[in-house]
């Protein structure tokens, strides 16, 4: 079975619901996986928006959270997870707004989201990157590309 992630607030390729992103409550949603190769020794979650800010004209990749050395005996993420309820052993990165913890996306430049509808973000956005075997955890903040530590 090949590595899958999924969340209970919305299906692949549809619309991230409102409350998630900063124009709502702003919190992260719940995420699930399964589907671990034998001998995953850790797990990294990088959720990036890959053409912010908007898809026609996309300028760069805007990181939301990065959570890292996530024990592969976690199945996931609770809706709306603080710090002290992260997985044992799991360590926090910095996001692009040059801190720790998630950060909700906002509705791409020039298009107002109606309070009755979700935010036009993109799912393709949450992806999980992992090392199988040897990975070793970066000092916390080592994000970005050409920082310390890895972002595979």
């Amino acid at each position: 079975m090949a590595l899958a992630l999924t969340s209970s607030v919305f299906t692949h390729n549809s619309a991230i619901p409102k409350q998630y992103t900063c124009q709502g409550s702003d919190i992260s949603v719940p995420l699930a996986w399964r589907g671990l190769p034998a001998g995953t020794k850790s797990l990294a979650l990088i959720v990036d928006d890959p053409d912010a800010p908007d898809p026609a004209a996309p300028k760069l990749t805007w990181v939301h959270w990065v959570l890292y050395n996530i024990p592969p005996t976690a199945a996931g993420l609770k809706e709306a997870i603080k710090p002290g309820e992260l997985p044992k052993g799991t360590l926090e990165g910095l996001n692009d707004w040059k801190r720790t913890g998630y950060g909700g996306g906002a509705p791409r430049l020039g298009r107002a989201v109606p309070a009755d509808r979700p935010a036009p973000l993109f799912p393709q956005a949450l992806r999980a990157r992992y090392r199988a075997a040897g990975f070793e955890a970066p000092g916390q903040g080592a994000t970005r590309k050409g920082d310390a530590g890895p972002r595979a």
